[in-house]
């Protein structure tokens, strides 16, 4: 580890940069803080959810929000989310989230350090080790700067730096650590370097099932190492390639058992349409990894014009083996007529991407002009680090976090007096208490927006037409009310993600706001409390004490208590 300590070092500072955020954020709220993470990005908390449902005990994530879905079909194990729940039984999950934030991106560094120092082969160069420390600090600090509108916005001071992607919980981080380990694993393999490398690479394998993307990309990375080794008549590493599949297919059966059961039947295929997938065979051409291409084709075409090409022949293929791996990610689709939001690919296509021009441009330079080389080395370095360094900025986030602690009285009283597994009703439209409750107690909540975690139709049609009561439509304005709220009716009841993320009245969503009208004037007629009661709800959580009117409708409530923001009512 003598030869890598300068790496070691410079992991340590990346994992500092991706934490300080998270704990100097809390701090600067001094007494104000009541336990509410500083949670950035949009899934963040919806991830925290998640874990804190595997850590109730279920650990199959059916539904982390609703308690009649538990054993629900499941589309994608919750594979990345048990590692952070393991070390939560003994530690906390709060302190795990913190501790994931240095300890994952530092880690993610120096599996890219050690992917590239093995590519350029030069562990005793001082360029070797400069090109991939620079490689880690692009990827893990610096992968940002490729979105050219990002850029422009830090330039004009139009946009504040986005916090590092690597902190956003569960994904892409945890498939980043596994996706480039596992690359680490294939060179290994690819140079012959340690003989049961394939072993490893098979558990890794295993471990990415439960995220399509990184799961996907090294599933493509190994068919097009094998076809390079087929073609060079390798069959030692084609035989290996063979033995990672047969041990990632052993450890998984219990998965693909069950994901064949849940999507089988159009059921299924609703479900897995309503996760993502979509049925085509269009192409799709993606920036990054044409940039990668382009960039790749044409430092080995110099290479090869000059004959310099052979000193690092083994290297070039393990390049182009990762590009081509890239087009596949993006294309399968033309042969299988399947795919699954490729757009997440970028997550990964783009930081290898990034590993693969620093490499090239190692190839191309190295020889030709090494002070050159090492001014793009350090200016990249340089750049990164400046940008991840600017990342810490938490200041903007202060009211949002200081807001989130407002909610701290319900959690800390559902915690304290609130048995496992009860249903907590939002009594008016507060998405951000539903995510919290799921996120921070034992409880599940009557309404949510995660529709498509394996919730029946009719519960979706019910939800929707209780929250119209709760908000007081009359069934002459259900019509109004229903037009007014579309990206409600979209978000909601889309069958497939172009469905969700389109815009505008198109026929499916005017039909669905047809019927939806004809169904709320017989539901606004009915009990109400006998609706609410048709499935498990325990608590009814108001800004403020509830109207006579909706007394009279609900005779059975009592206030169990009041918290500074909150009125929680019980039947």
């Amino acid at each position: 580890m003598y030869t890598h300590r300068i790496a070691i070092i410079t992991a340590v500072f990346v994992g500092l940069i991706a934490v300080a955020p998270s704990v100097l954020a809390p701090i600067s709220l001094q007494s104000e803080y009541r336990g509410v993470q500083l949670l950035p990005f949009s899934d963040d908390v919806r991830y925290r959810a998640r874990i804190h449902d595997v850590l109730d005990g279920h650990v199959f994530l059916s539904s982390p929000y609703l308690y009649e879905y538990k054993n629900g079909p499941v589309v994608m194990p919750p594979l990345n989310e048990w590692l952070y729940a393991l070390p939560a039984y003994f530690f906390g999950l709060s302190a795990v989230i913190i501790a994931a934030k240095f300890f994952l991106p530092a880690a993610l560094f120096f599996l890219v350090y050690l992917l590239a120092l093995g590519m350029v082969g030069e562990k005793k160069h001082a360029l070797g080790l400069l090109t991939a420390i620079t490689a880690g600090l692009a990827v893990t600090l610096g992968s940002d700067l490729v979105d050219y509108n990002h850029v422009l916005g830090l330039i004009s001071g139009t946009s504040p730096p986005n916090p590092l992607v690597w902190t956003r919980l569960v994904n892409p981080i945890t498939g980043g650590v596994q996706l480039f380990g596992f690359l680490l694993l294939l060179w290994y393999m690819w140079q012959r370097k340690y003989r049961y490398a394939y072993v490893a690479a098979g558990v890794l394998l295993a471990s990415m099932v439960g995220y399509f993307f990184t799961f996907g990309l090294s599933l493509a990375m190994i068919a097009a190492l094998s076809c390079a080794a087929l073609l060079r008549r390798e069959y030692d590493i084609v035989r290996n390639a063979v033995y990672v599949l047969i041990i990632s297919v052993a450890l998984d059966a219990w998965y693909w058992y069950h994901t064949l059961l849940s999507v089988s039947g159009e059921a299924g295929r609703v479900l897995a349409m309503r996760n993502g997938m979509s049925f085509t065979h269009a192409p799709i051409l993606n920036k990054a990894i044409l940039a990668a291409t382009v960039f790749v084709a044409a430092s080995f075409a110099y290479a090869y014009v000059k004959k310099e090409w052979r000193e690092h022949e083994r290297g070039w293929i393990f390049l182009w083996a990762a590009v081509l791996s890239g087009w596949i990610v993006f294309n399968q689709q033309i042969v299988t007529g399947r795919e699954i939001w490729y757009q997440h690919f970028a997550q990964y296509t783009v930081p290898l991407g990034i590993v693969l021009c620093v490499v090239a441009l190692f190839f191309l330079l190295r020889d030709r002009a090494p002070r050159f080389l090492v001014c793009m080395l350090v200016a990249i370095s340089v750049v990164s680090g400046a940008y991840g360094i600017s990342t810490t900025i938490y200041k903007h986030r202060i009211p949002e976090l200081a807001h989130l602690q407002g909610y701290a009285p319900v959690i800390e009283w559902l915690n304290e007096n609130a048995p496992k597994d009860c249903v907590v009703l939002d009594g008016k439209r507060n998405e951000e208490l539903v995510l919290l409750i799921s996120a921070y107690t034992a409880c599940n909540t009557y309404m949510t927006t995660s529709t498509f975690f394996g919730i029946t139709p009719e519960r979706i049609d019910h939800n929707f037409l209780l929250r119209m009561r709760l908000e007081g439509v009359m069934s002459e304005s259900a019509l109004t009310y229903l037009y007014a709220h579309e990206d409600d009716v979209r978000n909601t009841y889309f069958s497939d993600w172009n469905q969700l993320f389109s815009h505008g009245e198109e026929p499916w969503i005017v039909d669905h706001i047809a019927v939806l009208e004809k169904n709320y004037r017989a539901f606004a007629g009915g009990n109400l409390e006998k609706q609410i009661r048709a499935y498990r709800a325990n608590y009814i959580v108001f800004k403020h004490p509830i109207s006579p009117a909706l007394r009279r409708e609900l005779p059975s409530l009592t206030l169990a208590t009041t918290t500074e923001n909150f009125y929680i009512y019980t039947f």
